[in-house]
């Protein structure tokens, strides 16, 4: 968490301030920005070779590569997520009738433009994870 934390660039944006209010907040170098998204450039490599904006992690993970079950592998909107695993989430942004060889990135596919929301939820089943961000809303954009 504090290579990750150390990654964010600090800044002044719009957020909730300590006493509840919302307004220009203040943060420092190396402090988690809620609400900002990856702390890198999402579009360069991290050390591990991944684009996403998050530093590399492949050095804080022990034990072998575990690929998923036959029965969990392929297209889905719920997976496992066993104690102690990184799990890597490939979402892809196009109704599922759509051949994979008419899907490029920035080319919306859909009937309406998911940028305008309503809000799409990524979340955990666990309800106590709601307290520790694993149930949360978020809109794509452009």
């Amino acid at each position: 968490m504090n290579t990750w934390a150390a990654a964010f660039p600090g800044g002044t944006f719009a957020g909730q301030n300590p006493d509840g209010s919302l307004g220009e907040v203040t943060y420092a170098p190396g402090t988690i920005i809620p609400g900002y998204g990856p702390p890198n450039d999402y579009n360069t490599p991290n050390a591990d070779g991944a684009v996403g904006g998050n530093p590399a992690f492949k050095h804080f993970l022990n034990g072998p590569v575990v690929p998923p079950d036959p029965n969990e592998a392929g297209w889905k909107d719920t997976f496992k997520i066993l104690p102690g695993m990184v799990n890597r989430v490939l979402v892809r942004w196009a109704p599922t009738e759509t051949a994979l060889s008419d899907v490029s990135a920035g080319v919306n596919r859909f009937q309406f433009d998911p940028t305008q929301g309503p809000s799409y939820v990524w979340h955990c089943h666990i309800l106590d994870h709601e307290d520790v961000e694993m149930m949360r809303p978020y809109i794509p954009t452009k």
